[in-house]
């Protein structure tokens, strides 16, 4: 229940921030919502020290993540094909498929 309360507030907040900063998307908009999330993370212990601690923390976390950005994966082609629904711009053919290809002719348009 909290994980999903802490995704809302933080998808709620970080929106709040894009349409009140004119839809910037950047680090701010992140540092802000994480807040917000680590602050109903920190909430369920009920100590103020806790809410705020997880709050920055979280904060600080979330505006990394954002910083880093295609950076923090290990393919970042597959990561831009993932997002923008791009594929390469030709697609070359390997030696061994040409090679199966001719092998079996009947599946060559599988």
């Amino acid at each position: 229940m909290w994980f999903s309360l802490t995704a809302g507030t933080y998808t709620a907040v970080e929106c709040a921030m894009e349409a009140a900063r004119n839809e910037t998307q950047d680090y701010f908009n992140s540092l802000i919502a994480g807040m917000a999330g680590g602050a109903v993370i920190g909430l369920t212990n009920g100590r103020p020290q806790v809410v705020a601690a997880t709050a920055i923390g979280m904060g600080i976390f979330m505006a990394a993540v954002d910083l880093s950005g295609s950076k923090s994966v290990w393919n970042e082609k597959e990561l831009d094909h993932r997002i923008t629904g791009a594929l390469p711009k030709q697609h070359v053919e390997s030696d061994a498929l040409a090679a199966l290809k001719e092998k079996f002719p009947q599946h060559k348009d599988l």
